[in-house]
């Protein structure tokens, strides 16, 4: 074990023997220190490895998921659909151009949302998930919003 551990994702510093983190500015005493000790040599131990859990991916496809539609437009959208898709099913009155238009947009949403949480459970039950998850090709595309 070293005298110092890089930090995931920060370009700072953990001394393992104190536990304090040291900040890359070269005016900080414990940073000179550090860089002091590396250079006659020595290397600090490298980041611990980041193990993904079905918990990441979850979380993920929350807030993928809400990026585009709040909680609240979710619920909103489903009884908009409803009633549209009645009043498309009865014809009397025809919907507008704008009602068909606004139900494919709200049908194709709910379909990309459904894909969502399948590519969800298909990228959890690999074993074991990848590092890149978030970028795995099974997530669809995100959805266009009428014009």
């Amino acid at each position: 074990m070293s005298d110092y551990k890089l930090v995931a994702n920060s370009d700072t510093v953990k001394n393992t023997k104190t536990g304090a983190i040291i900040p890359n500015d070269p005016a900080n005493r414990d940073r000179i220190k550090f860089d002091a000790w590396i250079a006659v040599g020595n290397t600090p131990d490298p980041v611990d490895p980041v193990v993904i859990t079905a918990d990441h991916v979850n979380a993920f496809c929350r807030s993928r998921i809400l990026s585009v539609f709040s909680q609240e437009d979710q619920i909103n959208a489903g009884h908009e659909a409803q009633v549209l898709q009645r009043k498309e099913y009865k014809n009397d009155p025809p919907l507008t151009v704008e009602e068909a238009e606004r139900l494919d947009y709200l049908e194709s949403a709910e379909l990309w949302k459904q894909a969502t949480l399948e590519a969800c459970r298909t990228i959890k039950a690999m074993e074991p998930i990848p590092d890149d998850f978030e970028t795995h090709p099974g997530w669809p595309a995100l959805p266009t919003p009428p014009a």
